[in-house]
């Protein structure tokens, strides 16, 4: 069990904060470069679920926090002025990640230490860590971040439906890959660092500064051995007693998946005949 943040962990777990909550990811990451160097990031194996693998990829890449925030930013602000309910909310994250992953020189090298989750059916959480092209990686960028419903219907994976990563991890998931492992997610169970984010404030779209800088500030004051710790202690029974898949959330993709895939075959069986 991960007890001191002196020297840099093994492994590190980030997990689901949502679109709303990065911020908080990104000043954590901030105080991480301080306390462990530059270029800590190299020196650990990440495992990522949800919207966070993104912002990994470009930690991972060499980008300053700077750059990443001014990226998360734009794509903020294009969902609120431009809002894509209709083809899926995440339409200008995707656009995102694909100029990054065009641009970005020797891409495939640079995430060697990368570890992508991913949900399979129904509630079996896998990791998938090696991509010979771009264009697999991004089917697997885009399957981690999936809700469906909220998002587009993503693409198949060895046949299989998928989405969303973080809703089926489990504190045992994380234990099997390293017992030093860190973790940090905005979901209690699955956290090492205290997170007082609400679940409005995880999906909430917005792009207002002030609430950035807070939730930055929130996330940058969290890491230190003493808060970890007393926040270890106050979640170690819930932890047990909470030791399985996100099942409402589950349960919430099912269904939408189910409706993305009965639309599509009335428009492709039906409409278009």
């Amino acid at each position: 069990m991960m007890t001191s943040v002196d020297s840099i962990p093994p492994a590190i777990y980030v997990g689901n904060f949502g679109l709303g909550g990065c911020p908080f990811l990104f000043g954590l990451l901030k105080q991480m470069n301080e306390k462990w160097g530059n270029e800590f990031y190299k020196k650990t194996k990440w495992y990522c679920d949800s919207f966070s693998v993104v912002f990994i990829i470009q930690l991972l890449c060499g980008h300053e926090i700077e750059r990443i925030r001014r990226g998360y930013n734009s794509i903020m602000k294009k969902m609120c002025q431009n809002p894509m309910y209709l083809h899926g909310q995440t339409v200008w994250l995707d656009l995102y990640v694909q100029y990054l992953l065009k641009n970005e020189k020797d891409l495939l090298e640079s995430i060697v230490n990368l570890f992508i989750g991913i949900t399979i059916p129904y509630t079996q959480h896998v990791w998938f860590h090696s991509w010979k092209t771009t264009e697999e990686l991004m089917l697997h960028i885009k399957a981690s971040y999936n809700i469906p419903l909220y998002s587009d219907h993503c693409g198949k994976i060895d046949g299989e439906e998928v989405f969303n990563g973080a809703y089926s991890c489990t504190p045992e998931d994380l234990l099997l890959i390293h017992e030093n492992i860190l973790k940090i997610s905005a979901s209690p169970s699955l956290t090492d660092i205290p997170c007082r984010l609400s679940v409005y404030d995880i999906y909430h779209i917005n792009n207002h500064e002030s609430l950035y800088s807070y939730f930055y500030l929130m996330g940058y004051e969290s890491f230190n051995d003493r808060k970890i710790e007393n926040n270890r202690n106050l979640l170690e029974n819930e932890t047990k007693r909470k030791n399985q898949v996100n099942i409402p959330m589950l349960v919430v993709c099912w269904i939408g998946k189910g409706m993305q895939i009965a639309y599509e075959y009335i428009v492709r069986e039906i409409i278009e005949k």
